[in-house]
């Protein structure tokens, strides 16, 4: 396999690592939050927050429709995490 390709597979598997636990690292933040929320009777969905994050990453330079269906499936795991 051509070394530049090599490198580049090399690149995006530690950007996926990076991803993966910058995501582990959310979702124990959200586990924490889902617990105050509960002992403070709030509620746990926020839509107006849910659509102020996705608009605050949109200006990243990232599709919104790619940031869109990534954090739906991202919030939804955290309104399900016991």
């Amino acid at each position: 396999m051509n070394n530049s390709l090599t490198k580049f597979r090399d690149e995006i598997d530690l950007a996926d690592e990076e991803l993966i636990l910058l995501l582990k690292k959310r979702i124990e933040i959200t586990r924490k939050v889902r617990e105050y929320k509960i002992k403070n009777n709030l509620p746990l969905e926020d839509l107006n927050r849910e659509k102020e994050i996705i608009e605050r990453l949109s200006s990243y330079g990232v599709p919104k429709e790619l940031i869109e269906k990534i954090y739906v499936q991202i919030f939804n795991h955290s309104k399900c995490q016991k």
